[in-house]
């Protein structure tokens, strides 16, 4: 489900809405994401590291990036689930 909420996100943030039509630019977007993630800094401290960073060259798009995110996280769940002493955790 994270997986499928992250592709369909990316496509409907891929177009842009025109502001007649109510919706925000990219720009207004992602600043509105980092004043609400600044608020929460102490709360998620990586996030905000690599929403304040400069695009390094050659990034990927958002869409791998983020899929590369949400496999490495679920990657880590499992080993972190499966550590001795962590039976039965959830």
């Amino acid at each position: 489900m994270v997986l499928l909420g992250h592709v369909r996100n990316t496509a409907q943030f891929s177009v842009t809405l025109p502001r007649g039509l109510g919706g925000l630019t990219n720009e207004e977007w992602g600043a509105a994401t980092r004043a609400l993630i600044q608020e929460r800094a102490e709360d998620y401290p990586r996030l905000l590291a690599v929403l304040s960073a400069p695009p390094s060259e050659g990034a990927e798009d958002t869409l791998t990036f983020g899929i590369r995110s949400v496999l490495d996280g679920i990657e880590a769940r499992e080993a972190q689930r499966k550590a001795p002493g962590r039976a039965g955790r959830r």
